[in-house]
């Protein structure tokens, strides 16, 4: 993710200065010292390690751009400061992914395309399909569906080649998610599988949570208002296209969305109503480095990847010269 700013900021012609999130600061000294072995010259890329004091400090400095990557919250902040101080910013923020699943759908090819859609990464990708709504004729089939594949998931150690749903990122992380589901469930939300950590005792200290489906649930849960950085998918039926559609743009944010149906006129239809910055048909997490990637409303501002990407790192300028007569 960082190379979305760093590689396309130097092609274009810029000095960079790199702060990795203080949750994943060894994999990006990583990633940056293998720039460093290509023969980048020297100050072109500098790497600042620490955490939000230190990325709240280099923004005061006399800078022309910010690219970030992290939560709606600390975007808005930065764009704060950014305009105060006149100069750009491009923000890759949240996201509460809705998928739609219509019951002419193909459910077998559509449930191993969710399911990695939701879990990848232990549910901790920012277009992870966080809102699946599901044709009521196929509604008690889908969760069924759910329910029998999470059972075969494995919890544990990122180190065992076995496991699919690893650790979350943080405690912090961890206690956020308890909140939500607590929520969902205080409100009369129905836990249908998962909801708690692990009981496995060799999973006790890490910041550990079962993969989780909820059901029964209501326009007031943190479940649908707030983004779930977590393996918890809420699955919530509709009977009608009008209706899903409007379910689906009831958030703040609009990063990416999924449908899933055999008639590709209906999902071309209702991929153009929704309110999202990539809307995928019979697919997921649809990435390509050709195609601009960025959200709507508080899911971010500017693009990345493509020929727009690209621009984003630059500025235009006319130089108009009279020749000598």
């Amino acid at each position: 993710m960082a190379n979305s700013g760093i590689v396309p900021a130097i092609i274009a012609g810029n000095t960079v200065v790199f702060k990795p999130s203080e949750y994943t600061s060894l994999t990006q000294k990583m990633l940056a010292d293998l720039l460093f072995q290509t023969g980048l010259p020297e100050g072109i890329l500098n790497v600042i390690i620490g955490g939000g004091e230190v990325g709240s400090f280099l923004i005061d400095q006399p800078i022309d751009l910010v690219w970030f990557t992290g939560s709606t919250k600390v975007g808005q902040e930065i764009y704060a400061k950014c305009g105060r101080k006149f100069v750009k910013s491009l923000l890759e923020m949240g996201g509460s992914s809705p998928a739609v699943v219509f019951s002419d759908a193909d459910l077998n090819s559509t449930m191993d395309n969710l399911f990695w859609a939701r879990f990848l990464n232990c549910g901790q990708v920012c277009t992870a399909v966080k809102r699946l709504f599901v044709e009521r004729k196929v509604y008690k089939k889908t969760v069924q569906l759910f329910i029998k594949r999470l059972k075969k998931v494995k919890v544990g150690s990122p180190q065992d080649e076995s496991t699919e749903i690893g650790p979350l990122v943080s405690q912090k992380q961890l206690q956020v998610l308890e909140i939500q589901v607590g929520d969902a469930v205080s409100k009369g939300a129905k836990m249908e599988i998962g909801g708690r950590r692990p009981k496995d005792k060799k999973l006790a200290k890490g910041n550990y949570f079962e993969p989780t489906v909820i059901t029964n649930i209501k326009p007031n849960m943190k479940v649908l208002s707030e983004e779930v950085f977590g393996p918890v998918l809420p699955i919530i039926p509709f009977e009608t296209e009008e209706e899903v559609i409007g379910l689906a743009n009831k958030t703040e944010y609009g990063l990416s969305a999924e449908i899933y149906t055999t008639d590709l006129k209906k999902g071309e239809r209702v991929a153009k109503r929704i309110q999202a910055g990539t809307v995928a048909v019979n697919t997921d997490n649809f990435f390509k480095p050709e195609c601009p990637f960025g959200g709507f409303k508080k899911s971010g501002m500017g693009k990345e990847y493509g020929e727009i990407g690209m621009k984003e790192f630059t500025q235009v300028k006319v130089l108009a010269v009279v020749k000598n007569k």
